[in-house]
């Protein structure tokens, strides 16, 4: 008996495609008596309407495959295709696809089919990790915030550029308290600073540490670092420090002192480069030595065996002037920490966190690490060498803020509009290895992210410069919250 013709196999195949069609169309395929395709995983974000199919064709096809697909949201259409790599005889594609219907479907169905392997369909969740938590209200800031705090009774401090919040609007110069809910909380009284405060840190007893360039607080002459009482008027048992440059950061310790950055080099009439602590009272504390620092220090973090992360535009440090490129550490009582090494980063930090397992993660304007691109996320080991299984994060635009999830995943806030060349308007999240994370949408902020906070419930509140969020353009003027 002959052996059957193509036109008669395609026929009494179990997919039933019609003949003509497939042998046209049909890539180029290793031998099967049943080739397969299937759904391995698939993916969607609420907040920019995208997601992707990876299928699965077995066996792989020998030419590119020309795949159809029909979805059940009219406002979905196909995007790329293109190779995700191999399992076993199987390869692996990509389908990409977005959709136009506002407000996003929280699940799509997708029809696909790939001639000579069949048809598949799933349905695909549109996650809601990176749009706006809309349970978070419009607080009416009417100025940037630049930096963000929790209180101990559950509501957000925010200190910044602006000079009034709320419905009605109500004079709050450059400090404010909002509600878990967004609202402004009116039980703290306007400040009364003349200029920004970049910091507000609230202590365990209600009272808040604020530092900025100031020169005014509640008509009083307090220049750049003061502390509030908890209705927000000066509490005048904290010695004014008086350093002679502004203040960026202020970090508390578990024993009610603080460590203070910025770009002074004195305070109390002491000389401290860019770096002091204060005891709790705001006298110096003596017992931590000037750091020498060449530069302003924008950013502080504290490691738990009392070691001090310094982040800024510094190239030296220490009283013999040693390399420490824009991040250095210092021991407890202030002395350089030779064993950390010099970072070599070109550029300057803006924020720094620790992880669990010790390594340091830093965020701000360099390009490179050393001889290594690094654009403007980086991670280092314990050693201050760089991490090299940290992938460059490829941010078009500097990072200003950056947070750590429990999961280990990195979120990073900042002016840049592209991460690895995808799309995230001002604020993204990548996983422990570098690589961007693609199931966290892109917020589409309409101006800078500045300060980042992790909030209840699988959310992250931002701070900035921005007054809309996502594509939607929903209003959020300076400070909103966001689905992880």
């Amino acid at each position: 008996m002959p052996a059957p013709s193509r036109r008669t196999v395609v026929r009494t195949a179990a997919w039933s495609v019609p003949a003509v069609a497939v042998t046209a169309a049909a890539p180029a395929r290793a031998a099967s008596a049943s080739p397969t395709i299937t759904v391995v995983t698939s993916r969607g974000t609420q907040s920019d309407g995208v997601g992707a199919l990876v299928l699965s064709l077995d066996p792989a096809p020998t030419s590119t495959p020309v795949p159809s697909a029909t979805y059940d949201d009219t406002g979905a259409t196909s995007g790329a295709f293109t190779p995700a790599g191999t399992s076993g005889t199987a390869a692996l594609y990509t389908l990409e696809f977005s959709t136009t219907t506002t407000p996003t479907p929280t699940t799509i169905t997708a029809t696909v089919t790939v001639p000579g392997y069949g048809v598949t369909s799933a349905s695909i969740t549109m996650g809601l990790a990176g749009s706006l938590d809309a349970t978070f209200a419009d607080p009416l800031l009417n100025s940037s915030v630049l930096g963000i705090a929790a209180t101990p009774a559950g509501s957000l401090l925010t200190a910044g550029t602006f000079f009034s919040a709320g419905s009605p609007a109500r004079s709050q110069r450059r400090v404010a308290r909002v509600t878990s809910g967004g609202a402004l909380d009116t039980t703290l009284a306007d400040p009364g600073l003349d200029s920004s405060a970049n910091t507000a840190v609230p202590q365990a007893d209600g009272k808040v540490v604020i530092g900025g360039i100031f020169t005014v607080v509640g008509g009083q002459s307090l220049n750049v670092l003061a502390r509030l009482n908890a209705d927000g008027t000066v509490d005048p048992s904290f010695a004014a420090p008086q350093p002679n440059g502004f203040v960026s950061a202020v970090t508390l310790l578990a024993d009610g002192r603080m460590l203070v950055a910025g770009d002074f080099t004195t305070v109390h009439g002491t000389p401290r480069k860019k770096l002091c602590r204060l005891n709790a009272d705001g006298t110096l504390d003596t017992s931590f030595a000037d750091p020498g620092l060449d530069a302003v220090t924008l950013s502080v973090a504290l490691q738990p065996d009392g070691k001090v992360l310094a982040g800024g535009a510094s190239t030296k440090a220490g009283p013999s002037g040693a390399a420490r490129a824009k991040l250095a550490r210092f021991n407890a009582d202030g002395t350089l920490d030779s064993s950390f090494a010099d970072p070599g980063l070109d550029g300057s930090v803006n924020s720094i966190v620790v992880q669990s397992d010790g390594k340091i993660v830093v965020g701000g304007s360099f390009l490179t690490a050393g001889t290594s691109a690094r654009a403007r996320l980086a991670r280092f080991n314990t050693d201050g060498t760089l991490d090299t299984s940290f992938a460059d994060p490829g941010l078009d635009r500097n990072v200003l803020g950056i947070a750590l999830q429990p999961d280990g995943k990195i979120l990073a806030a900042g002016a840049f509009a592209n991460a690895q060349g995808v799309a995230r308007g001002r604020l993204a999240r990548f996983d422990a290895d570098g690589s961007l994370d693609r199931t966290f949408g892109d917020p589409a902020l309409q101006g800078n992210a500045q300060k980042l906070l992790l909030g209840p419930g699988g959310t992250v509140y931002v701070g900035g410069l921005f007054t809309k969020v996502g594509r939607t353009s929903t209003p959020r003027s300076r400070l909103a919250r966001i689905h992880l």
